[in-house]
C-alpha cells in the first residue's frame, strides 16, 4: 500500500493548510468530498504520495467558478479526476481535482435534475449517453436538497470495456442492490451521499482486488472502520459524506490501491495452421469489449483439428482452457434438437406426434383459460421447425407467473409452466423463416424425457453424446456459487433485477445469476453448459438451425448464435466441412456475434485447407 494520508470533518481553513502542507511533499489527492452546510462545509479527503501527472486542486467554488475553471483547465489539457459537491442550486460550494491528461476523453456536466432520460438536461439522460457512447461515470456528485435534487458528473472513455450499472436508492434499497451486486463481482465504484441520506452510486467490474465497503457510518464510526482497515493495509480509494454535523452520514470503500491491476492476454491450445491469425482476431475481439474469457474449436468430419482458450483478465483469474465449459444459451436447442432425431431414429416418437398431448398436459394454467383448438394439434417437428405458432417465451418473468399462478416456492415446476404455455394464445400466422419460440423447446425438453423415460441430460447421453465421446454436457446452475467443475469462473454482467430464484418481494439477484431466468428449468432451450470442442463435434452430425423438414437430422451449412446476460454463444457448419464453435463469458450484440463468426471465417477461408 502506497504511503497516504487522510483526514475527514475538518472545515476549509484545515484542509488548505493540510492541502499546502501535503501538494509540497509530494502527496496528490485521490478522494476528496465535500459536505455538511455550505456556508461552513466540511472537508474529506485522502492523499497518496507517488508519482504521477501534473495536477491542480480547488474547494470552495461556486458552480460558475467552478465551470469557469473547468473551462480554463480543460483547454490546458486537464481533465477532472475527482469531483464533490454540496448546497443547494445557487449556494452551490465545489470540490475538485484535475489531472494533465491530454489524450483522455471525457465530458462533464452539473445542475443536471432528476427526470426522465429524454431530458438532456437530466442524470438520467447523461448516462445513457454515456452508456451508448462508451463512457462510464469517474465522478458523480448529487446536491442540492430533497425536493430540487441536482446532479454533476465527469464521464471517460470506457477504453477497457468495464461493465458498470448505476443506481439511485435510499440506504435500505442500497443494502439490496449491493448484495446483489456484489455477487455478480461488481464493487462501488462511485459513491455519493445526499443530505437526507440518499446514494447515488456505480457499481464496476474493474478487478480491483480485495476491498471492503460501509455506508451509513457516523464520522465517529467511519474513523472506527477507518483504523480497522488500515491495520489490514487497506485506505480508503472511495468516500462520500452527506448531512450536517452529527447527523453526518459517511459510505466509504476500503482497498489496498485506487488503481486496478492491468490485465493481461493468455493463449492455450496446441498449434496448428493459421493460429496466428485466430489468435489476433479474438485477442481484438475481447480486449475490445473486456471480455475475459472465451474459447474456439474448429472441427472437420467430427474431428476437432484446432482449439484455443483465451482469456483477458487480472493476474489471478483462471486461465482458459480449450476444453473449459461455459454456459451455452441457445446452443442448447441442437442438443434437444439431435436428441429428438435420434428418438424418432429409435421409434419414441415422431415428429408428427402431437406434443402436447404426448407429455400429458390436458388443462391449461389458470384453470379455466381458454385453448386454441389447434394447440393439441401442434407436433414436434412443428415445435423444431419454429412453426408452431407458439410465443417466443412465456410473456413474464418466473415470479410473476408464480405469483399469478399461486406458486409459492422458486422454481416454478415444468408442469405448470407448461400448463400455463397450453393456454397462451397462438399467433395468427408463420411469417417465412417461422417464428423464434424459447417456449417451444420448453415443451421439447419435457418431450425428450417422456420419450427417453431420462432425465434431460441422462437422454442426451445416451442418445447422442455417448457414441461421440462427449461427456462435458451439464445442467447450468443458476446461482452464484453453484458452477460446475470445469466451468468458466463466473458470467460478466454489471446489472440485477428482481430474483427469480427467490420470491420474497424485495429479493433481487443479478441478471446473469437469476435475475433473468432460470436456467434449471430452461435445459433444452437454453440452460446447457459445455465446451466449444463438444458443440464442434456435434454439428459435425446434427443439424445447427433445423432450417426446413429436409434438415431434422443430418448436417446443416448454417449457423446458430446464442446469448443471454453474462453468455455469447456461435456455432457454425461450412461448406467445406468444418465446423466451428465459439464461446464468451459476456454478453455482446447480435451483430457482434455476426463480427466473431465473419472473423473466424475468413481465417479459415485462408488456411482451412491444412486443417
Amino acid at each position: 500500500m502506497s504511503e497516504f494520508a487522510a483526514y475527514h470533518q475538518v472545515d476549509g481553513v484545515t484542509h488548505q493548510r493540510r492541502f499546502d502542507e501535503l501538494a509540497g511533499s509530494g502527496f496528490r489527492p485521490v478522494v476528496l468530498n465535500v459536505s455538511g452546510d455550505p456556508d461552513d462545509p466540511r472537508y474529506a479527503a485522502v492523499w497518496v504520495r507517488r508519482p504521477g501527472p501534473d495536477w491542480r486542486g480547488v474547494h470552495g467554488l461556486s458552480a460558475p467558478d467552478y465551470q469557469a475553471c473547468l473551462d480554463e483547465l480543460s483547454d490546458q489539457g486537464f481533465a477532472p479526476t475527482v469531483l464533490s459537491v454540496v448546497g443547494p442550486l445557487g449556494a452551490e460550494v465545489f470540490a475538485a481535482v484535475f489531472e494533465q491528461r491530454t489524450e483522455e476523453q471525457w465530458f462533464a456536466r452539473q445542475g443536471l435534475g432528476w427526470d426522465l432520460a429524454s431530458n438532456p438536461d437530466s442524470l438520467a439522460f447523461q448516462q445513457r449517453r454515456a452508456y451508448d457512447e462508451g463512457y462510464l461515470p469517474r465522478c458523480l456528485a448529487v446536491y442540492g436538497d430533497a425536493s430540487d435534487r441536482r446532479f454533476a458528473g465527469v464521464w471517460v472513455r470506457n477504453s477497457h470495456a468495464v461493465p458498470w450499472s448505476w443506481w439511485w436508492t435510499d440506504s435500505g434499497a442500497y443494502r439490496r442492490f449491493f448484495a446483489a451486486l456484489v455477487d455478480s463481482g461488481q464493487r462501488p465504484a462511485v459513491l455519493s451521499v445526499a443530505g437526507d441520506g440518499r446514494l447515488l452510486s456505480v457499481f464496476h467490474d474493474d478487478g480491483l482486488g480485495e476491498w471492503h465497503a460501509r455506508h451509513e457510518m457516523s464520522a465517529s464510526a467511519y474513523q472506527q472502520v477507518f483504523d480497522a482497515q488500515n491495520a489490514e493495509g487497506r485506505r480508503p480509494v472511495v468516500l462520500a459524506a452527506g448531512g450536517v454535523g452529527d447527523w453526518a452520514q459517511y459510505a466509504g470503500v476500503f482497498a489496498a490501491d485506487d488503481v486496478a491491476p492491468l490485465r493481461s492476454w493468455n493463449v492455450t491450445g496446441g498449434d496448428f495452421a493459421g493460429a496466428d491469425d485466430l489468435d489476433a482476431a479474438l485477442r481484438r475481439f475481447m480486449v475490445h469489449r473486456g471480455i475475459r474469457s472465451g474459447s474456439v474449436a474448429i472441427g472437420r468430419d467430427g474431428t476437432i483439428v484446432a482449439s484455443r482458450g483465451y482469456t483477458w483478465a487480472e493476474p489471478d483469474y483462471p486461465i482458459t482452457a480449450p476444453g473449459t465449459t461455459f454456459r451455452i444459451a441457445s446452443l442448447s436447442k441442437i442438443f434437444t434438437a439431435a436428441a429428438l432425431s435420434r428418438l424418432v431414429e429409435a421409434g419414441r416418437l415422431a415428429w408428427s406426434t402431437p406434443a402436447f398431448p404426448f407429455v400429458g398436459i390436458t388443462s391449461p394454467l389458470p384453470a379455466g383459460t381458454p385453448v386454441d383448438p389447434a394447440a393439441d394439434a401442434i407436433t414436434v417437428g412443428q415445435l423444431v421447425l419454429r412453426t408452431s405458432r407458439l410465443p417466443r417465451d412465456f410473456g413474464r418473468q418466473q415470479r410473476e407467473l408464480a405469483t399469478q399462478l399461486g406458486v409459492p416456492v422458486a422454481p416454478v415446476p415444468t408442469d405448470v409452466l407448461l400448463r400455463y404455455l397450453y393456454g397462451l394464445p397462438l399467433a395468427g400466422e408463420v411469417p417465412p423463416g417461422g417464428l423464434y419460440s424459447n417456449a417451444a423447446f420448453h415443451l421439447l425438453t419435457e418431450v425428450v424425457e417422456r420419450a427417453s423415460g431420462l432425465p434431460f441430460v441422462g437422454a442426451l447421453d445416451r442418445y447422442v453424446l455417448a457414441e461421440l465421446g462427449i461427456r462435458d454436457v451439464a445442467v447450468a446452475r443458476t446461482a452464484v456459487r453453484a458452477r460446475q467443475p470445469g466451468e468458466v469462473v463466473g458470467y460478466d454482467h454489471a446489472d440485477v433485477r428482481a430474483s427469480q430464484l427467490d420470491f420474497a418481494p424485495d429479493a433481487l439477484a443479478p441478471n446473469a445469476y437469476g435475475g433473468e431466468m432460470v436456467l434449471e428449468t430452461a435445459l433444452g432451450s437454453g440452460g446447457l453448459i459445455t465446451s466449444a470442442p463438444s458443440i464442434a463435434r456435434v454439428i459435425a452430425r446434427y443439424p445447427v438451425w433445423n432450417a426446413d423438414d429436409t434438415h431434422l437430422t443430418g448436417r446443416e451449412v448454417t449457423t446458430r448464435f446464442g446469448a443471454f446476460d453474462g453468455t455469447s454463444s456461435g456455432a457454425t457448419s461450412r461448406r467445406d466441412g468444418l465446423d466451428f464453435a465459439f464461446l464468451f463469458n459476456r454478453r455482446v450484440a447480435d451483430e457482434e456475434r455476426v463480427e466473431i463468426r465473419n472473423a473466424i471465417n475468413v481465417v479459415l477461408n485462408t488456411h482451412g485447407g491444412s486443417l
